[in-house]
């Protein structure tokens, strides 16, 4: 970035839309966050989506998930190779992002095609298979600077096609030197077979940011700085809790880095002989009473204590046996680990949710966030954040308590159609939302039916044959 622009301290990020083609149980799906209001005004944006079992809606922050590692440059993990639609070859991903500071303001949009390849680092007969980045693509459109820039094509890649394109972008990208351009070529069958993103892999970011330096052409300046703020936007400010992460109830802190706040996920230490750095127990020490204080107006007489001593003697050693503890007015101090799930649940995100109400530039995306906990208190955490919070918030629940807290705008139904996956339900200031979801589970909404399944006389029907069965 050059001298006078702005930093990511100054910058706001947020997710607009998503569009999946192809996910699981999603043939087609478009889900409009409404961001641009709430993200002008300084005000949080929150996307709550609910339907029944097996509908589409884990789909969602499984998308999210796979953005996050590809942003990152980070390898897709194998856990998502079963995201592509049953007889499908491929699935494809698309976000918009909002990107804002006093010099810029954009709209971009990353696409990415996904199918699965063989894993060349595997000889035997039985071939493993990666999830694979075939396609992708960066567009954007907005101002630089006070100079409109209409929507472009940064950068698009596919298998089939060795070169980066389109071929001006590339030259203003990456130079005019074929000793890069053939090296990028590489990188970019590495990157696919590395099922990684080559739009965001660190070779191809080096090469756009000596590019920049060296040419000093704000051609070539704006593209690279969208790019570098999205990655810094995945590694600090976008956190996505998924169902594996939710069953691990993975901890977090926020650790202050020079002016970001940068949650960091805390390695596991509810047991008592994990090992962590000296920096990480301070970081929680200084935390744990702002923590305590949120705690104890959501659950009252809980607090968390953080024991810790160091198991070396070695002079500059810093492994410490390190354990978290829960303490109860009523039952006394006792391993944090062996808390209610829905305690261990608030404690997984609640630092999250603090960040999404404190940072604008922070997106928090959560499956099932209602798992384990009393709805009143769910829906009392997203009145507040809907109220006074200014980052981003998207979750799937099951708990239809927060459809009478939030507005129509901030909720997405899922529908039984796969090519029409996502739908919005329009009110009036009269109408309660939960009653009218109830009510088109019965009817339909509009075009739409939202609820698959036989009557309650059928079910009672299977549940008495079962019973009468030899």
């Amino acid at each position: 970035m050059r001298e006078g622009h702005k930093t990511m301290n100054d910058t706001k990020i947020r997710i607009n839309k998503i569009t999946l083609w192809d996910l699981k149980s999603v043939a087609h799906g478009v889900i409009n966050l409404n961001a641009m209001d709430t993200f002008r005004q300084g005000k949080a944006t929150i996307m709550g989506l609910y339907g029944q079992n097996a509908s589409g809606k884990t789909v969602v922050v499984e998308a999210l998930a796979i953005i996050k590692h590809i942003m990152n440059g980070q390898r897709i993990p194998p856990r998502y190779l079963d995201c592509i639609a049953n007889g499908k070859d491929e699935c494809s991903i698309e976000v918009e992002f909002l990107i804002n500071n006093e010099d810029y303001d954009y709209t971009v949009i990353y696409k990415c095609t996904l199918a699965h390849r063989n894993d060349p680092n595997e000889c035997d007969d039985n071939l493993k298979k990666i999830l694979a980045v075939i396609s992708e693509s960066l567009r954007a459109r907005g101002t630089f600077l006070g100079k409109k820039i209409i929507m472009q094509d940064i950068a698009r890649t596919s298998e089939h096609d060795p070169h980066i394109s389109p071929a001006e972008k590339r030259t203003v990208l990456f130079g005019t030197d074929q000793n890069v351009l053939r090296t990028l070529e590489l990188q970019k069958v590495l990157a696919l077979y590395g099922s990684r993103s080559f739009i965001f892999s660190s070779q191809a970011f080096d090469a756009m940011k000596r590019n920049a330096r060296i040419c000093k052409n704000e051609n070539a300046v704006w593209p690279h700085m969208l790019i570098a703020y999205l990655k810094l936007y995945a590694l600090n400010s976008f956190i996505v809790i998924d169902e594996l992460a939710a069953l691990n109830h993975d901890l977090y802190i926020v650790k202050k880095i020079e002016s970001l706040s940068v949650p960091l996920k805390i390695p596991k230490m509810l047991g008592s002989d994990a090992a962590t750095l000296k920096e990480i127990v301070d970081d929680i020490d200084a935390l744990l009473p702002y923590l305590n204080n949120i705690l104890s107006s959501i659950v009252p007489d809980l607090a968390l204590e953080y024991k810790h001593e160091i198991i070396s003697l070695d002079k500059g050693d810093d492994k410490y046996r390190a354990e978290f503890l829960s303490n109860r007015k009523e039952l006394g101090a006792f391993p944090f680990k062996n808390e209610s799930l829905g305690i261990k649940k608030i404690v997984s995100f609640i630092i999250l949710i603090a960040e999404v109400y404190n940072n604008p530039s922070f997106t928090l995306a959560i499956d099932e966030i209602d798992a384990s906990i009393f709805e009143y208190l769910l829906g009392e955490i997203l009145d507040v954040v809907s109220a006074s919070g200014k980052g981003q918030l998207i979750f799937t629940s099951h708990n239809l308590h927060p459809l009478e807290r939030l507005d129509a705008q901030s909720v997405w139904f899922t529908t039984t159609d796969p090519a029409s996956r996502y739908v919005q339900m329009s009110k009036k200031a009269t109408n309660n939302l939960r009653n009218m979801y109830l009510r088109a589970i019965q009817i339909g909404h509009e075009d739409k039916e939202l609820y698959s399944g036989d009557s309650k006389h059928a079910l009672a029907y299977a549940f008495r044959k079962m019973g009468r069965r030899k």
